[in-house]
């Protein structure tokens, strides 16, 4: 084979691993969204534990430190009530503290299905 050829089927291969990764992602993005729509009820939650943990990874250029935060909360619907851990990226966890006012959107179809969201935010969006 030339040197010709190799690269177009480089460029093809590279071409078809992009395709791939953008269609995994559009779909993995749309499901979350999906999810999220039905999630349109609303109740109190109360952060019990908020714990932050420090990891350490590589990007392309430099190492990197990532701070994730994992929040243990507890919400009650139609007297049942629910525990549940979540782990958010630094950036969204510092909305939350033990003991400071948060609620959980849930699918009222599904009641374990639920997200932990900052008191003015919208469910079912």
């Amino acid at each position: 084979m030339n040197q010709n050829k190799r690269e177009n089927i480089l460029f093809l291969c590279l071409l078809i691993v992009i395709c791939v990764s953008g269609t995994a992602t559009y779909y993995a993005f749309r499901q979350d969204d999906q999810r999220r729509a039905r999630m349109i009820a609303e109740t109190p939650a109360q952060v019990i534990e908020v714990y932050t943990s420090r990891g350490r990874g590589q990007d392309i250029y430099r190492d990197r430190t990532t701070d994730n935060i994992r929040i243990t909360f507890r919400y009650k619907v139609n007297n049942e009530s629910f525990t549940r851990t979540t782990t958010m990226n630094k950036a969204a966890g510092m909305a939350f503290t033990v003991a400071a006012p948060a609620k959980v959107c849930y699918n009222p179809t599904q009641l374990d299905e639920a997200e932990l969201v900052e008191e003015n935010r919208k469910c079912g969006v």
